[in-house]
């Protein structure tokens, strides 16, 4: 993996990134009466952050790693959490779908993190028990 060759779309994948996260951040007190502009700046944001692990760890070990037997069923949410919020957000502009999906989300993306890190599903698992 050559890390000079990919670190100016590393860096513009993480400003936008960052972008969209800080957008999303101005629309979560109003998540309630926008939540569309909420939930797609989350997926966009996610989207380029996926970007910058997979030119860092390698775009083959990266998928190689989210298709694995121990992650692939938080993909698989993550997957269909990502496409229902981009469309219900741009296509469908429902109100309620765009919070289920903004909401599926975001717990996908915590415990697909979680399954990456060591001892992170046994404190997923316990957080799930404790809520």
């Amino acid at each position: 993996m050559n890390m000079a060759k990919n670190l100016p779309y590393i860096i513009i994948l993480c400003l936008a990134g960052a972008l969209f996260l800080f957008i999303a951040m101005m629309y979560l007190p109003l998540v309630l009466l926008y939540p569309s502009k909420f939930s797609f700046s989350i997926a966009v944001s996610s989207m380029c952050f996926m970007g910058v692990i997979a030119l860092l760890k390698g775009p083959q070990a990266f998928l190689s790693s989210l298709i694995s037997a121990e992650k692939i069923k938080y993909t698989g949410v993550y997957a269909i959490s990502l496409l229902g919020t981009f469309y219900s957000s741009m296509i469908m502009k429902s109100y309620i779908a765009a919070l289920f999906f903004c909401a599926l989300q975001v717990i996908s993306v915590a415990w697909l993190i979680a399954s990456s890190i060591p001892g992170g599903l046994a404190v997923m698992n316990l957080l799930k028990g404790g809520v």
